[in-house]
């Protein structure tokens, strides 16, 4: 072979990735992205990405540091977590006769965490499921992330029932959700928005 390929490509010298050894709009994966500088590089050439990681505070760096880039085209973090939930309930519920037992599954699922929090069961409610003291607990799915939406509908069950003080308790939580520093309790977008609505919210994390 004449010549060398690798000394005249252009590297990004912190890391030594090269960045040329692709098409511009060509395709970049990078399926354990952690800090996220694959893409970062493949996002300052031109060049389309895919990422993925297990760990939320890797998407959340990844996230910033491509936000950071000022000219970064618009992307989407998507969390795969409720889909395969829905998948997982149709193959193994999916038969109308035994959709009793996944009703059974969830009430025993949310008597349990309930009786651990020291909250009583509250029946007939949409997005409220038990009550502690003067606050209402919502508790989030074993195998999917507190949304943004889920927590605004249960503060405004609460409103509805003019009750002042929400306890969520979730294992994982929606990009964005507790604010910046990730500070679940001192406050983020949602405990503003429940705040505007006469609401205390308090976010759990489970296990605690």
């Amino acid at each position: 072979m004449a010549g060398n390929t690798l000394a005249s490509a252009d590297y990004d010298r912190k890391r030594q990735s090269p960045k040329d050894f692709t098409l511009v709009l060509g395709l970049v994966a990078d399926f354990f992205c952690g800090s996220g500088t694959t893409l970062v590089a493949a996002e300052k050439v031109r060049r389309r990405w895919v990422g993925c990681d297990l760990g939320r505070w890797a998407i959340h760096v990844t996230r910033k540091r491509l936000l950071d880039l000022g000219a970064c085209k618009p992307f989407e973090v998507l969390n795969l977590g409720k889909y395969e939930r829905q998948y997982w309930q149709g193959v193994t519920f999916g038969d109308a006769k035994d959709r009793h037992l996944t009703e059974q599954a969830l009430y025993e699922y949310l008597a349990f965490v309930l009786c651990l929090y020291g909250a009583q069961p509250v029946p007939g409610l949409t997005h409220l499921h038990g009550k502690k003291g003067r606050a209402l607990v919502h508790i989030g799915a074993v195998d999917a992330p507190v949304t943004i939406d889920e927590i605004s509908k249960a503060i405004d069950e609460c409103v509805h029932l003019k009750q002042p003080e929400l306890h969520v308790l979730g294992w994982e939580w929606e990009m964005g959700l507790a604010g910046p520093n990730n500070e679940y309790r001192k406050g983020g977008l949602m405990q503003d928005e429940a705040r505007k609505k006469g609401v205390k919210l308090l976010l759990m994390q489970i296990p605690n």
